[in-house]
């Protein structure tokens, strides 16, 4: 059975999803990442700002802009898919680096 109506998520949910996504490739908490929203000639312009985990830079053996790109990336690919809106330019600026102590084996 369907029912008439319309689907609306709102701009906070859709940076929510985004910045967690970003987050989990730069090996950061979701809440270090800011999200803003834009129209870009119709589509969704997405623009991130957070900081990257040496961790995660020693583990991928990546460099920073590695990093960057690897988020953009997930948000274009999944990020699309998961709310299904159609994205425009995905921009993602590094604000800073979070110190992991990464611990060895004895």
């Amino acid at each position: 059975m369907t029912f008439p109506g319309r689907v609306v998520i709102t701009e906070r949910a859709l940076g929510r999803t985004f910045g967690a996504l970003a987050a989990d490739v730069l090996g950061v908490e979701a809440r270090s990442v800011q999200t803003r929203l834009h129209d870009s000639s119709g589509r969704l312009a997405v623009e991130l700002e957070g900081p990257v985990s040496t961790g995660t830079l020693e583990q991928t053996g990546t460099t920073v802009v590695g990093c960057a790109d690897s988020a953009v990336a997930r948000i274009k690919d999944d990020g699309s898919r998961l709310t299904g809106t159609a994205l425009g330019p995905v921009r993602m600026r590094i604000s800073g680096a979070q110190i992991t102590e990464t611990r060895r084996a004895t």
